[in-house]
C-alpha cells in the first residue's frame, strides 16, 4: 500500500471522527496563546524523553504552570446519558453508517484469493515436501 494513500486514509478518518464529535458534543475549538504554546511544548518535550530518570514526575507535571492554569473545570453536567436517548443519537448513527459505507469496496474491485494448491509460495511448498517425507515428525499441518 503506498504511503501517500495510507496517510490520506488516516487523515480522512480522523477528520470524519472530529466532525462527528463536533456535531455530537458541540465542541468548540479554542485558540492557545503563543506563550502558553511554548510552555506546553517544553512540557511535552520533557515527557517524551527516552530516559525515564530524566522525565518529570507526576507532581512536577501537575505543578507545571501550563497544566496548573487549566485545573479549573467548569461545573457542567455531562449530557452523555441523555444524549443516547435523543434524536441526536439516531442522527449520529446514520452519519456513522454513511461514513462506513463510503469506505466499503465495490464487489468488482475485491481481489479473489488463490487456493493453497495453486499457490507458488516457497515456504508452503517446503512444508508440503517436509510433511510428505516425515509425516510423524511434523507438527505443522498444511491446510
Amino acid at each position: 500500500m503506498p504511503r501517500r494513500f495510507l496517510t490520506t486514509s488516516i487523515w480522512r478518518t480522523g477528520a470524519e471522527k472530529t466532525s462527528l464529535l463536533e456535531f455530537l458534543f458541540k465542541i468548540e475549538l479554542f485558540e492557545v496563546g503563543l506563550s502558553s504554546f511554548d510552555r506546553s511544548k517544553d512540557l511535552i518535550k520533557s515527557l517524551l524523553l527516552t530516559e525515564p530518570d530524566r522525565r518529570p514526575t507526576i507532581r512536577e507535571v501537575m505543578n507545571n504552570h501550563w497544566v496548573a492554569q487549566h485545573n479549573d473545570v467548569p461545573n457542567t453536567p455531562l449530557g452523555t446519558s441523555m444524549f443516547f436517548t435523543t434524536k441526536a443519537w439516531d442522527q449520529f448513527r446514520e452519519m456513522f453508517r454513511e461514513s462506513l459505507q463510503t469506505k466499503r469496496k465495490e464487489h468488482s474491485n475485491v481481489p479473489t484469493l488463490m487456493t493453497l494448491d495453486a499457490s507458488k509460495n516457497p515456504l508452503l511448498i517446503k512444508r508440503k515436501i517436509n510433511q510428505k517425507s516425515n509425516p510423524e515428525n511434523n507438527s505443522h499441518k498444511v491446510l
